[in-house]
């Protein structure tokens, strides 16, 4: 009879597991399908074909969620004064630093009730000249606050700031919208994104100088309201000359596991 039991609880337990796994497989099949989000660029087209690693990847979930955007709207007070932002550098023209940029904005969001505690700040050479001689002068810097979703950026729902020449404020952009999560989705790791560069390469913004990437950066960040879906991206940083390291370049590649 103890027998009898024993055979029908591994029975049930049996059943059991197959009934919690097709449950499962059912779950993973409603997820809606997902297109490849459409890069913007090229900026720069990029020549790297070789990429040496020279920060720590981070650690990253095997599956991330994916948001739809809704309920888009313009936030009031955005501005660009062309003229400031086309001010000629000359080569005694105050440079905008990154350090006066942070607090510049700092202030104008404690002005404008902008809680900074939602997202992170960052900021970024945006526009530079270079004189004959070699004397370079940095004519905008862009400060950038990210909202984070679960401690993860949502890089373009960035409100930006931008300071020219003079630390004069020459614009100021945000979009609001709220987020729907549509479900958690496989993601590729950081090391196979760093296999993707040449493939991406061509989506690459700001300078590069050589065949080599040496990769300063790898983060996890959300991006894409402007199309259907805000997908997870790994945006990484670098540089191509080690002589000019202050010469950076960005590039996104797509998290989701594609064919890629």
């Amino acid at each position: 009879m103890r027998k009898v039991i024993v055979l029908l609880v591994l029975i049930i337990s049996l059943l059991m597991v197959g009934c919690s796994s097709q449950i499962e497989t059912e779950k993973s099949a409603s997820l809606p399908k997902l297109k490849p989000l459409e890069l913007t660029g090229p900026a720069t087209p990029g020549q790297i074909d070789q990429v040496i690693l020279k920060t720590e990847l981070p650690v990253v979930a095997d599956k991330l969620e994916v948001f739809e955007p809704f309920n888009i709207r313009k936030a009031e007070k955005t501005f660009w004064d062309s003229s400031k932002a086309a001010a000629n550098a000359s080569e005694s023209s105050v440079q905008p630093t990154s350090e006066n940029s942070m607090q510049i904005a700092k202030d104008f969001f404690k002005e404008n009730g902008i809680d900074l505690s939602q997202g992170s700040l960052t900021s970024d050479i945006s526009a530079s000249t270079t004189f004959t001689g070699g004397k370079r002068i940095i004519e905008r810097v862009t400060v950038r606050l990210e909202r984070n979703i679960n401690d993860i950026p949502l890089v373009d729902d960035a409100t930006e700031i931008y300071i020219g020449l003079d630390n004069q404020m020459v614009g100021y952009s945000r979009n609001e919208f709220d987020l729907k999560s549509i479900g958690k989705y496989p993601i590729i790791s950081p090391q196979k994104a760093l296999n993707l560069i040449p493939k991406y390469q061509n989506h690459i913004s700001g300078v590069t100088f050589g065949k080599t990437g040496y990769v300063t950066e790898v983060r996890i960040g959300y991006w894409g309201f402007r199309q259907k879906n805000i997908q997870p991206v790994y945006i990484i940083t670098g540089f191509t000359d080690e002589n000019k390291k202050e010469d950076t370049f960005n590039l996104m590649i797509p998290a989701i596991k594609f064919n890629n």
